[in-house]
Order: C-alpha cells, then structure tokens, then sequence
C-alpha cells in the first residue's frame, strides 16, 4: 500500500512537471520559415558527377567464374551440395 501511493505521487510529480515545460519545437511558420535558406542552398549545389562504369573483367576470369557457376548449377541438380572437395598431395 506504501508503494502504491508512492508510485501514484510520482506519477503526478512527473505529469505536472512536463505540463509546465515549454514546448522547444518552434510553431510551424517559423519552421518553415527557417528552411527556406536550406532549400536555397541545396537548389544551388551541382548535381553529382557521373559514375564512370565499373572496370570489366578479363575474358580468362570471366570463362572460369561461368564454368563454375554451371558446373554449380549442375551439381545443385543432381542434389550434390556443398562445397567442392579438396585435393590431398
């Protein structure tokens, strides 16, 4: 019962103290106010340059990420998963 009416106090300590705050957003039309040197500012800046497009790989890669990836494929149909075994010399 103690806790109780201890709890209820501090609830209505802390209701009481956030009616009394000043809200810290300022109204609307001076929001707004505010962001039009903003929106000036990034109206003015270039636009990004262009990417230039990613470099190719070579012909021999190329060739050997394709074979893998079908002898993958037809690995994965036959129902054999996992990684490809490793040579023991």
């Amino acid at each position: 019962m103690k806790y109780t009416l201890l709890f209820l106090l501090l609830v209505t300590v802390v209701a009481f103290s956030y009616e009394q705050e000043e809200p810290k957003n300022p109204p609307d039309a001076e929001f707004y106010k505010n962001l039009q040197p903003l929106k000036r500012f990034v109206r003015q800046m270039p636009p990004p340059p262009e990417m230039p497009p990613p470099p190719q790989m070579p012909k021999f890669e190329h060739s050997v990420s394709d074979s893998y990836f079908e002898n993958r494929q037809k690995r994965e149909a036959k129902g054999v998963g996992g990684a490809l075994p490793t040579r023991k010399g």
